[in-house]
């Protein structure tokens, strides 16, 4: 398997993730790429969310269909690998994007690798495509409607497209999925200096609202110590093209926003990686197409919210 870094000039990508075949539809076209191509940031993350959740996914699943299905929210899902890689394992997935990337790519990638005739019955894990705009305040966003989170603007009333008519004919079997999520993923989103407080103030409020009631308070343990409780796990993948962005970044994770986070290391992606059989190659220096790609684990703790 190349490294995505290498692959945006290839039309159709060939995945095998979670025991099925994907083809990924990606778009470069005049060097203009940014979310309907391949990014490296999600193609490692792809790959480290499928060795750290297989287990879990294996344990939980009932086939009696009694067992509570996970959902995870990814904002910026371009071509669609990571969403389609955690429903391969299982989980309800709101995939969400902009146009024209969800019209160009995403979408059409979900519709030509899953059986929507199947979709949301008792065996088989829900996937939805919304749009999905991070500079609409949350206060704005609504989750009923099958298509999109934030409305489009009275410019842009155009009439349903083909692949919106075919989303909506599945309606009566799919589930709608909203807040709560078990889990909220993101890659390659964070790539220029006006894109941050708008994805980090998306992923606050996805956060809180993932918090149920009954636990959006720091509450004692058994030892009598007050135990800090916590919102459901986002994981954030980036390429460290830009260090000072990346620092400041996190640091506004922690110090404005109020998340715990964590840097996970570089020898559990590798680890990863190598699990997936992908072994690519080092340059005379030593080093990999991946090695840029850092992966952070945040929560957001119950006293940052104001909860405690």
């Amino acid at each position: 398997m190349q490294p995505a870094s290498e692959t945006k000039h290839i039309k159709l990508l060939e995945y095998t993730l979670g025991g099925r075949n994907f083809t990924l539809r990606q778009r470069d076209e005049h060097g203009q790429s940014n979310g309907t191509t391949l990014w490296l940031g999600g193609q490692v993350l792809c790959y480290y969310l499928a060795s750290i959740l297989e287990k879990e996914t294996d344990t939980s699943n009932k086939n009696d269909g009694t067992a509570k299905r996970r959902r995870v929210i990814e904002l910026g899902s371009g071509v669609g690998l990571t969403a389609l890689a955690l429903y391969s394992m299982g989980w309800d997935v709101c995939a969400t994007d902009i146009e024209p990337v969800i019209s160009t790519v995403l979408r059409p990638n979900v519709l030509a690798n899953v059986d929507m005739t199947n979709i949301g019955s008792a065996n088989e894990a829900t996937i939805e495509c919304k749009e999905l705009d991070w500079s609409v305040p949350p206060e704005r966003w609504a989750w009923r409607d099958p298509l999109r989170v934030t409305q489009r603007s009275p410019q842009d009333s155009s009439q349903p497209t083909d692949l919106e008519r075919e989303m909506n004919s599945m309606d009566g079997t799919r589930r709608q999925l909203g807040p709560p999520f078990d889990l909220i993923v993101t890659a390659d989103t964070l790539y220029t200096p006006s894109l941050v407080e708008p994805l980090l103030r998306s992923l606050h409020h996805l956060a809180l609202a993932s918090m149920p009631s009954n636990e959006r308070s720091d509450k004692t343990g058994p030892s009598g110590k007050l135990k800090t409780q916590l919102s459901c796990p986002i994981f954030v993948a980036v390429e460290r093209r830009d260090p000072q962005l990346m620092d400041s970044t996190f640091e506004a994770c922690s110090r404005v926003w109020g998340f715990k986070i964590e840097r996970i290391r570089s020898i559990k992606i590798r680890k990863s990686l190598e699990k997936a059989g992908l072994s690519w190659e080092r340059d005379a220096e030593g080093a990999s197409a991946w090695d840029g790609v850092e992966i952070w684990k945040m929560r957001l703790p119950g006293s940052a919210l104001g909860l405690s």
